[in-house]
């Protein structure tokens, strides 16, 4: 085999990991990478001292209207960053389609490591990750929220997330909760805002124009259209996984790290200052 694609618990992530760190094949898990920061860097030991690649699919890599926003930041575009909002979730796990297997375990704090925080939660910080290189905020906090405990009596059904960046700040709203699934995006700049509504389309407006500009985009063409395509070609070598690629393991590492900090400041009920030595870990 040259590949394996996870798709499984979050908590049983580490243990495929292990199998194939010990046959020397690359692997492919659903986000989030794990459980906690604690296996994340058992992950990440295991990938160095194996030398296979880990990586975490998100479905939101395959969204075009993301790297066009972002694209707008700058001189020419919307200036600089100074509030990203992030809305993602749906109107609860329960309430789907979803296999009932799959409800059981994303609903089981053990074997999903919390609710709407790990399901969708991870988005955001997996985005916000990539577009700063790696660059961690200087403090967090965040608020957990049990709206329905009938449904989901072991964890979150609702979250927020602020990431306190030097010039601006990251909001991330994840629920099960919404009325309807959400995967969207604002970005608020010095000269102007741009908003993704869904995968393919976005609204820009620019400070010295009296008129908002949407525009409609076609999905990712191959050869990055989709995981598995995309993890062929990484296996192969035909494309480079680079540093905080939202599926590279740099960026996931941290993603759990950034989780861990928010799970704590809900907590203990306040915000964590984020210190250097944190940030060199």
């Amino acid at each position: 085999a040259e590949a394996v694609a996870v798709y499984s618990s979050t908590k049983e992530h580490l243990n495929y990991i292990r199998q194939c760190a010990g046959a020397g094949i690359d692997v492919m898990v659903e986000k989030p990478l794990c459980i906690n920061y604690s296996e994340a860097r058992q992950i990440a030991s295991l990938a160095d001292s194996s030398g296979i690649k880990v990586l975490t699919n998100y479905e939101t890599t395959w969204h075009p209207a993301l790297d066009s926003c972002f694209s707008k930041l700058g001189k020419q575009g919307i200036g600089e960053l100074r509030k990203v909002v992030f809305h993602h979730g749906n109107n609860g796990t329960r309430h789907t389609k979803a296999p009932a297997e799959f409800v059981e375990w994303l609903t089981d704090s053990v074997q999903n490591g919390g609710g709407a925080i790990m399901d969708f939660g991870c988005y955001g910080l997996n985005i916000i990750t990539e577009v700063l290189d790696g660059a961690m905020p200087n403090s967090i906090y965040a608020e957990l929220v049990n709206h329905k405990p009938v449904d989901y009596p072991q964890v979150d059904d609702d979250a927020l997330i602020v990431l306190n960046y030097d010039e601006f700040k990251c909001l991330i709203q994840a629920s099960w909760n919404w009325a309807v699934p959400r995967k969207d995006m604002e970005l608020y700049g010095s000269n102007g805002q741009v908003i993704a509504h869904d995968a393919t389309s976005y609204t820009s407006h620019l400070r010295h124009r009296k008129a908002a500009e949407t525009v409609e985009l076609s999905a990712k063409s191959y050869p990055i259209d989709e995981p598995l395509l995309y993890l062929k070609r990484i296996v192969r070598e035909e494309e480079v996984l680079k540093p905080y690629d939202r599926a590279s393991l740099e960026n996931n590492t941290l993603v759990m790290l950034l989780l861990d900090l928010a799970k704590n400041s809900a907590k203990q009920g306040k915000q964590l200052k984020i210190h250097s030595e944190i940030k060199r870990q």
